[in-house]
């Protein structure tokens, strides 16, 4: 069965602390069953430690401590129904079928309980808040369904040694999926993990394609800078002449550009011309003397992604150049994610972006979704929320029927959520060889995307 917390009574209010103090009290219990029993509650099952913890300075493992080992606030209880057994999660060897009876997930949320003492709004935790409610819910319409699932949430704080003890728990010890952490170290720390257990880990919230320990059974279910620069090239080239477009940004995003002219040569063929590219010195200060865009032409794509003020000061000029033309601006997933402030200019430059997920509110399934979280939560789902909802529905089918080698094996269709699409893919290394041991295989990507266009004051799909 899938483990779940109780179903909590609507709450009162509508601030964000209720949502985040509903939500925290299912991370800190685990999941019992929705039907009441008369069964008395069992201990909670805390978090298995090793005799050994490893010192990332020392390098080494050393006999395990009060002093050195931390445990975050992880329980899970049984509840009174049957659970799974231990025979039921069998370990799955080289030589055995992936697909088994029964699966366990270990969820790696980057929570505990110190992010109450902080400001969720500033730190940007309210997203993981929302991320894991959706799951929950997600989880929850499934249960009948694929009743010998089990999916253990544990929380990973930010402290760059949290793994350790975690990486060591009977949750994992025994998972045949992980979906998690945030942080890049403790990321790559499970990706090693999962090398080594040969099991899938699922990274949500990055695309992060040179992490140290990535092999076959990393999964990227956002995709990567690579793939949002080859489906707007795609697009691109299906709606203008490539002598139409050029390449806009700091020298240190150069390399994003190659992307998109190695994409128009793979398109088009070597004897397209390519893309003109304008690149700006990286300290360059903006101001009203600032003339040397080609104004020209109808299509800007526009490579910056880390700073919005650069981003606003870029639009801000090809706006006053373009001398009321009609123009399209090609901008980066990030752009998904900026406020007000950029609604005008967005709106003028009919800007276009990709982006790995957005919930259409024009269906009716996204706005039912939406009534439900309010119902529950009484506050409104925020973009993540509908993630974890998609994210945890898709991993818990395909894993269900193909076994933890799902992965593996190529999505023969897209598969469509609330917000997000799915369709895996491998990441091949051509210097590699093709065999049948995956050497040439360097992880497997999510390469399903939206094209947003910005019209009528917000990000819509057009593709």
């Amino acid at each position: 069965m899938i483990s779940a917390p109780n179903r909590r009574p609507p709450l009162n209010g509508n601030k964000l602390l209720l949502l985040v103090s509903a939500v925290l009290w299912t991370l800190i219990s685990s999941c019992s069953a929705a039907k009441k029993s008369t069964a008395a509650p069992k201990e909670p099952v805390p978090a298995e430690i090793a005799k050994e913890v490893y010192n990332p300075r020392s390098g080494r493992y050393e006999p395990a401590t009060p002093s050195n080992t931390r445990v975050d606030t992880v329980h899970w209880t049984r509840p009174a129904e049957a659970w799974i057994t231990d025979e039921d999660l069998m370990t799955v060897g080289a030589d055995e079928a992936s697909v088994k009876s029964a699966y366990r997930i270990a969820v790696l949320l980057p929570l505990s309980d110190d992010d109450l003492n902080k400001d969720l709004n500033a730190e940007g935790s309210d997203k993981f808040f929302h991320y894991y409610a959706g799951m929950k819910m997600g989880m929850e319409d499934m249960a009948i369904q694929y009743p010998n699932i089990r999916v253990d949430v544990l929380d990973v704080n930010a402290n760059p040694y949290a793994m350790q003890p975690i990486l060591q728990s009977a949750a994992l010890q025994q998972a045949d999926l992980l979906v998690g952490p945030l942080r890049r170290d403790h990321l790559n720390e499970a990706a090693r993990f999962s090398l080594q257990k040969d099991i899938p880990i699922a990274a949500p919230w990055n695309a992060f394609r040179t992490i140290e320990n990535i092999n076959p059974n990393y999964i990227l279910l956002r995709s990567s800078l690579p793939t949002h620069c080859e489906a707007l090239t795609r697009y691109l080239l299906e709606n203008f002449n490539g002598e139409e477009i050029c390449l806009l940004g700091r020298e240190r995003f150069k390399p994003l550009m190659n992307y998109f002219q190695s994409f128009l040569t793979e398109f088009k063929g070597p004897l397209q011309k390519p893309f003109r590219e304008i690149l700006i010195k990286d300290d360059f200060r903006f101001g009203d003397d600032y003339q040397y865009l080609d104004s020209t032409k109808k299509v800007y794509i526009v490579t910056e992604y880390e700073d919005p003020n650069v981003v606003f000061n870029l639009l801000r000029h090809i706006n006053l150049m373009r001398n009321n033309r009609p123009v399209t601006v090609i901008g980066m997933p990030s752009w998904q994610d900026y406020g007000t402030d950029f609604i005008n200019l967005f709106s003028q430059l009919g800007v276009t972006i990709s982006a790995s997920s957005h919930p259409d509110y024009s269906q009716e399934k996204v706005n039912e979704f939406k009534k439900l979280f309010f119902r529950r939560y009484q506050t409104f789902p925020l973009k993540e929320a509908f993630e974890g909802y998609d994210a945890i529905q898709y991993l818990v089918q395909r894993l269900a029927s193909s076994g933890r080698k799902f992965h593996l094996q190529e999505d023969l269709q897209t598969y469509d959520g609330l917000a997000s699409s799915f369709r895996l893919e491998k990441v091949i290394n051509t210097q590699e060889p093709v065999d049948d041991r995956l050497r040439n295989v360097i992880c497997v990507e999510n390469k399903a995307l939206h094209i947003l266009r910005f019209e009528e004051f917000r990000f819509n799909i057009i593709r």
